[in-house]
C-alpha cells in the first residue's frame, strides 16, 4: 500500500481475519453449548465450560492466522506456490 507502513498493514489484516473468526467461534461455541430439542435437548459438551472452549478455539485462530502469515513470508509471488 502506497504510504502505509509495513507492519500497519499486517496489523490490518490480522485484526480483520481475528474478527471474522471469532464470530465464527462464538457461533460455533454457541451452537454446541445450547441446549436443542424437546425436553430440554442436549448439549454437546454439558460438563465442559463455554470460557473454556472459547478461548481453546481463540487460540486456535491465534495461531492459524500467524502459519498463514508464515505461508505467505515464504512465497514472494502468487505463482510460486502452484509449482
Amino acid at each position: 500500500m502506497s504510504g502505509l507502513p509495513s507492519w500497519l498493514h499486517w496489523l490490518a489484516w490480522m485484526l480483520h481475519s481475528l474478527a471474522l473468526n471469532m464470530i465464527t467461534a462464538t457461533v460455533v461455541c454457541l451452537v454446541l453449548f445450547i441446549p436443542w430439542g424437546k425436553y430440554g435437548g442436549v448439549l454437546v459438551f454439558g460438563h465442559s465450560h463455554f470460557t473454556l472452549w472459547w478461548f481453546v478455539f481463540f487460540l486456535f485462530i491465534m495461531a492459524t492466522t500467524a502459519f498463514g502469515f508464515f505461508m505467505s513470508n515464504l512465497f514472494a509471488n502468487g505463482e510460486y506456490s502452484f509449482s
